[in-house]
C-alpha cells in the first residue's frame, strides 16, 4: 500500500480544504496561505524542515503548528487503525500531544473507553520529517504493529 498517497487523501478530508488545497494560517500572509496536498505534505514530512515547521507554514503559535504536524499523521494512523478494528466503536480513538519547539514533542494514542494505550513516544519537531517514502512505510507499519501488539496484550 502506498501509505504517502493514503496520508495525502486523509489530509484532502481531515484538513480544513479548499478544493484540495490545504489552508494554512501563516505570518507572511497575515491571513490564509492555499497550499497543494501534494505540496504541504512533501514540504511539512518529506523535507528537513530547517526548524520545528518549515518557515512557509508557520503561523501565531508556533506550539499549535508543532501540534498540527504530529497531529495529522497520528490521526492518520488512528483512522486506519479503525478501519482494520471495525469493531471499535468510531471516535474512540484520543490522541494527546504535548507540543514542544525546545525539546522532545510527547504524544500518546487511547482507546478511550477501554483504557488501552495504543501507541506513545516521543520526537523532537524538528527531526519529525521522513527521508522517502520507505522511511514513512517503516514507520506506518512500525506504528501499526505496536497499536496491534497494545490491543492483542488489552484483550488476554
Amino acid at each position: 500500500m502506498n501509505y504517502r498517497r493514503a496520508f495525502e487523501q486523509f489530509l484532502m478530508q481531515e484538513a480544513p480544504d479548499v478544493a484540495g488545497y490545504v489552508v494554512i494560517k501563516t505570518k507572511q500572509a497575515g491571513a490564509h496561505s492555499f497550499v497543494g496536498v501534494q505540496e504541504y505534505v512533501q514540504n511539512m514530512y518529506f523535507e528537513d524542515p530547517n526548524g520545528c515547521v518549515p518557515a512557509k507554514y508557520l503561523g501565531e503559535d508556533v506550539m499549535n503548528d508543532i501540534h498540527t504536524k504530529f497531529y495529522y499523521p497520528l490521526a492518520f494512523l488512528a483512522g486506519f487503525f479503525q478501519k482494520l478494528h471495525p469493531e471499535l466503536k468510531k471516535n474512540t480513538v484520543l490522541i494527546t500531544i504535548d507540543p514542544s519547539y525546545e525539546c522532545a514533542t510527547n504524544y500518546i494514542m487511547n482507546l478511550f473507553e477501554q483504557k488501552v494505550t495504543l501507541l506513545q513516544g516521543s520526537w523532537n519537531a524538528w527531526s519529525f520529517w521522513f527521508k522517502d517514502e520507505a522511511d514513512f512505510e517503516d514507520w506506518v507499519d512500525d506504528c501499526l504493529e505496536e497499536m496491534e501488539d497494545c490491543l492483542r496484550n488489552k484483550t488476554e
